[in-house]
């Protein structure tokens, strides 16, 4: 699942803003790189990190698409901010990664 991410974060024709493209690029790598220190070495806590990011990207996808003003039937797309996460929910390791 990471390798499409990253992969389309390389295609010019895709149409996230970059700045967008380079955080999933960032969290790419860093998935590709726990991968290999969990293979290695592993511990709950570099899995618990690696399954709350895959939730909150699965969280984010998972948003009601709302059709864009500009243009009829187009999806509008949102980025999920930190205030959606649900009340009482600590503030996790993989907050600053992102």
């Amino acid at each position: 699942l990471w390798t499409v991410f990253a992969s389309d974060t390389n295609n010019p024709d895709h149409p996230l803003p970059q700045e967008i493209k380079s955080n999933i690029a960032t969290l790419a790598v860093f998935m590709f790189k726990r991968s290999i220190e969990v293979l290695i070495d592993t511990k709950p806590e570099k899995i618990k990190a690696m399954i709350e990011i895959n939730r909150n990207i699965a969280s984010g996808l998972m948003k009601q698409v709302k059709p864009s003003p500009s243009v009829p039937g187009a999806p509008k797309t949102t980025m999920p901010q930190s205030e959606t996460k649900p009340p009482g929910d600590k503030k996790s390791s993989t907050d600053s990664i992102v």
